[in-house]
């Protein structure tokens, strides 16, 4: 695993990342000229696995020019094929997205380009 700290010279403030997928996302959102702004670990989605309530924190909340927010989460696709507790955080991200008028996207290693 990779993790470390990325600087982000648009908005002046360094963001944690804990994979290279992470690294990878925050270096296409900080080229993005339509991109206001992302941010990490802002939002707790609460959801069920197993018969218990768990905290599902999304890798990124980014805000693009049209006003329009977007909940996006990194993973393989290996990882949301076979990971049953991922899945049910997605599951979730979507439900919340869509009741609070955000958009939910996964990035797998197709968008990231890797």
């Amino acid at each position: 695993f990779v993790t470390g700290y990325f600087e982000s010279k648009k908005f002046n403030k360094k963001i944690y990342y804990r994979s290279s997928y992470e690294l990878r996302a925050m270096q296409i959102l900080e080229d993005d000229e339509n991109v206001i702004s992302f941010n990490d670990n802002s939002m707790k989605i609460k959801y069920e696995y197993l018969g218990n309530t768990h905290n599902y924190i999304p890798d990124f909340v980014v805000l693009y020019r049209d006003k329009q927010q977007t909940i996006i989460e990194v993973k393989p696709l290996s990882v949301l094929e076979r990971d049953f507790k991922v899945k049910a955080k997605t599951i979730a991200g979507k439900l919340y997205a869509s009741e609070n008028n955000f958009i939910y996207k996964i990035w797998t290693e197709k968008d990231l380009s890797l």
